[in-house]
């Protein structure tokens, strides 16, 4: 199956019990190419979603602008840049600065684009690309996508195949938005995405200048940085990154210093409030769960956040991306990258291994 063939059959069905700033409230059918930014590559988008949020509300991740580099081709670099909102975003906080005496609305401090290098503009659409926070722009929320993404990959790719209708919600669990990735006319219940078992995957980190290599199973470095399921730390990753880097958010909660997320599987629907703790530290908290999750969690359960020493936080959430796709697709054993951040010294090589 070609990417081009995945792109005109594959429909994103979305659903909503309530309107939000992106969606309607009801159904409505998306083509697999709204998904994002026209012209944008996808994997970029991913990669830049969290840097995005995080200057959106607040948080400077790399001062006022950050380069980083395609994952997969250093040749593909893009900016992200802060830049003052306008006028109409500015009278809409200051209203919010007055409501917030009496119910706490989150404010969206900047806009950012995102801007890619010269090489790239000849085959983009744009010379930039708005991060979308007002839903004007007629594609997927970044939220969904950013929880969508990594559970559609493979099959957008066109290395792997839709076997199965799919399911994915919104971290928004107020407005639970839900997609489902479909063929038209396709019979079967969605599968719920999300709840996938890591074990089988190694990261595989070598210097290129010392020719030393670490093995790290992911269900180890999970349980170094406090997490029993990677799904939860790729969908808490944006607000944690963004509440890291000074930002302040308040989505459903009395604190700007904490959010309110679900995870992406509408069965158990487990859902976390992240908060920055009066010491420093970042914790997540387990406040509802309608189901049994897989991965052991249970309401009320606290995790205090912790850094892994050999990886950081950004390099596990792109790692994610292409973890799931090896989970998904069998005719795939490994995939290399390197961090966007980096000089392409150090190579990261997800494997699947045996179990």
């Amino acid at each position: 199956m070609t990417e081009e063939r995945s792109r005109q059959t594959l429909v994103i069905e979305v659903s909503s019990g309530i309107s939000c700033a992106y969606h309607r409230k009801g159904l409505e059918k998306l083509p697999i190419d709204r998904i994002g930014p026209p012209g944008l590559c996808r994997e970029i988008y991913y990669c830049l979603y969290p840097l995005s949020f995080s200057y959106v509300y607040g948080g400077r991740p790399a001062g006022a602008s950050c380069v980083i580099s395609c994952p997969k081709d250093r040749a593909v670099s893009f900016m992200v840049r802060r830049k003052a909102p306008p006028l109409e975003r500015k009278i809409r906080n200051a209203i919010k600065s007055v409501i917030r005496r009496v119910k706490l609305l989150p404010q969206e401090i900047f806009d950012a684009d995102i801007i890619p290098n010269q090489a790239y503009r000849c085959c983009a659409q744009d010379a930039r690309f708005p991060f979308n926070i007002d839903g004007k722009l007629h594609y997927l929320c970044p939220a969904a996508f950013c929880s969508l993404f990594p559970h559609i990959f493979s099959d957008i790719a066109g290395s792997g195949s839709l076997t199965a209708k799919k399911s994915v919600a919104c971290p928004d669990h107020r407005v639970n938005l839900q997609c489902v990735v479909t063929r038209p006319g396709e019979p079967g219940t969605p599968l719920p995405c999300g709840c996938y078992d890591f074990s089988t995957i190694e990261i595989r980190i070598q210097d290129l200048k010392t020719k030393g290599e670490v093995r790290l199973p992911i269900q180890q470095v999970l349980g170094s940085i406090a997490f029993p399921c990677f799904t939860a730390f790729q969908v808490l990753f944006p607000y944690y990154k963004t509440l890291k880097d000074g930002g302040s958010l308040g989505f459903y909660s009395d604190d700007t210093k904490s959010a309110v997320v679900q995870c992406p599987n509408i069965e158990n629907k487990i859902e976390f409030l992240i908060r920055r703790r009066s010491d420093g530290a970042l914790s997540y908290t387990v406040i509802n769960a309608k189901g049994e999750c897989p991965r052991g969690y249970k309401p009320h359960q606290e995790f205090v956040i912790v850094e892994n020493k050999n990886i950081s936080g950004y390099m596990l959430y792109i790692i994610y991306l292409y973890a799931v796709n090896l989970l998904s697709d069998k005719a795939i054993t490994s995939c290399r990258i390197t961090d966007p951040f980096g000089d392409g010294t150090v190579v990261y090589e997800i494997v699947k291994v045996r179990p």
